[in-house]
């Protein structure tokens, strides 16, 4: 996965976990599974890390923050899409409202997430706002054949590790993602 934070490009792994459910129909908008995204190890080209709870000026003990290993995101509904671009397509995304035509386009929806913390032994429960966007693609006898997405995370707590060390960079500036995952 690639995100961006300001003008900083960091890169990671994205895993993406489904569960599909047998719903009695599928129209649109009905739902039919759950998706959960894990981005791990996003990092600078010169391998500065996410930090939780850093200080910008440094003044703080703990003023670089702890590492981010992964950001997880919470269980997010995958649907039917309903009219328009993603018509009859499996999604995961909030509708909007319809255009003119009665086309809805569909936005990032708001998912719960938490950050698992490298060295620190414990998860944190993410206090910002959270977000995801997905398409499945391609179609195989099992179900579609991968995904494609895009996330964000804007978080006060969250920032770059500078490459100092001894500091945050970026906190609370907001991280824009994209991924995409195949079945094995």
């Amino acid at each position: 996965t690639v995100a961006y934070q300001l003008t900083t490009i960091l890169t990671g792994t994205a895993q993406v976990d489904v569960t599909w459910i047998a719903p009695g129909n599928v129209n649109a908008g009905t739902p039919v599974g759950t998706m959960k995204l894990t981005i791990s190890g996003l990092a600078s080209a010169v391998g500065d890390p996410l930090t939780h709870g850093g200080d910008a000026d440094a003044t703080q003990p703990n003023a670089a923050g702890n590492e981010i290993a992964d950001i997880v995101f919470g269980d997010a509904s995958i649907i039917v899409g309903a009219t328009g671009t993603y018509a009859n397509n499996l999604i995961v995304g909030a509708a909007g409202s319809p255009d003119a035509n009665g086309n809805v386009d569909y936005t990032e929806t708001a998912v719960g997430g938490r950050y698992r913390l490298a060295g620190a032994g414990e998860d944190m429960d993410a206090t910002g706002d959270e977000t995801v966007k997905a398409l499945f693609v391609g179609q195989g006898v099992d179900g579609p054949l991968g995904v494609i997405g895009t996330w964000t995370v804007t978080d006060d707590t969250v920032g770059r590790l500078a490459a100092t060390g001894d500091k945050t960079d970026d906190i609370g500036q907001p991280i824009v993602g994209a991924f995409g995952a195949q079945i094995p």
